[in-house]
């Protein structure tokens, strides 16, 4: 592969705990949540840094007193590693509905792991006016008890939040592009490395580095593909090896449709007259 700098993204997701700990340090408060269909833009509106909660390879072992075995490994793993202290820096969970396991265990979560906010944000799956309505007051209610843990989110901070992470989005389905048209000399399991060092890094900290990966992608020469094209879907995959072994065994990965990747880039905005309208409009263009 070619010398791109990535490398940054490295390091950011092995260090993320030392380094969202010294940010919650500051008084910035930090807020996880689990899924790609949490309304982000809305925490990091109300001054707040929204990151990813992810499993990893985790072995269960006190997780495994409070839930059942056949959820999904990543929200035990994700759980254990709260319950082991590894996610003291975050100052609570908001989850936006999407599975029944996910916001079952934000109770098991408030109930065992210290925080100031447990919040589900009820989301509508089919788009009409009717399901407008519900999900401006959906949002509402979340930036009231965002306000009320000392958030300050308005029009123009929201406004700033939805182009940062639309131009975030934007620049990371043109490597994903890039890529998949044989433009991109980074193997699978690098830009999912790519994408997760984005999940937690503050977003204004991430823009740049994105920035920077994508002006040397411009000067790198086509690569060969080879290999058997794959299309990896699912839900969650936050452990890059699973897409190393993958391709060693001869695959190539050509696309994907997991919420760690494309899923959670398209559309990169919505269009509207108010910041609201805008933020509805890309949860209603999404799959």
């Amino acid at each position: 592969m070619a010398d791109l700098p990535i490398q940054p993204f490295t390091d950011a997701v092995r260090d993320q705990k030392e380094r969202l700990a010294s940010l919650a340090s500051t008084g910035r408060k930090v807020l996880g949540y689990f899924c790609t269909y949490t309304p982000i833009e809305v925490i990091h509106a109300a001054g707040f840094v929204p990151v990813r909660i992810l499993g990893g390879g985790t072995a269960i072992e006190r997780a495994a007193t409070l839930t059942p075995t056949f959820i999904c490994p990543y929200l035990r793993q994700a759980l254990e590693k709260a319950l082991r202290g590894e996610y003291d820096f975050l100052s609570g969970v908001v989850q936006g509905y999407t599975c029944d396991v996910a916001c079952g265990l934000i109770n098991i979560w408030e109930l065992n792991v210290p925080g100031e906010i447990y919040h589900a944000v009820p989301l509508p799956y089919v788009d009409s006016p009717e399901a407008r309505t519900f999900l401006r007051a959906a949002l509402g209610e979340l930036v009231e008890k965002l306000n009320g843990l000392g958030g300050r989110l308005t029009d123009e901070t929201l406004v700033t939040s939805l182009d940062l992470y639309g131009e975030i989005r934007k620049r990371s389905l043109d490597l994903y592009e890039r890529r998949f048209q044989g433009r991109l000399p980074l193997s699978a399991a690098d830009l999912l490395t790519v994408v997760q060092a984005g999940l937690v890094t503050p977003a204004e900290d991430y823009l740049p580095m994105l920035e920077e990966l994508a002006a040397a992608a411009e000067n790198t020469p086509n690569v060969e593909g080879e290999g058997v094209p794959v299309l990896v879907s699912g839900s969650v995959i936050d452990e890059p090896r699973v897409l190393e072994i993958l391709e060693a065994s001869g695959g190539r990965v050509v696309g994907d449709d997991l919420c760690t990747g494309w899923r959670g880039f398209s559309p990169p905005a919505g269009q509207g007259v108010d910041p609201i309208d805008r933020l509805m409009d890309r949860h209603f263009g999404r799959f």
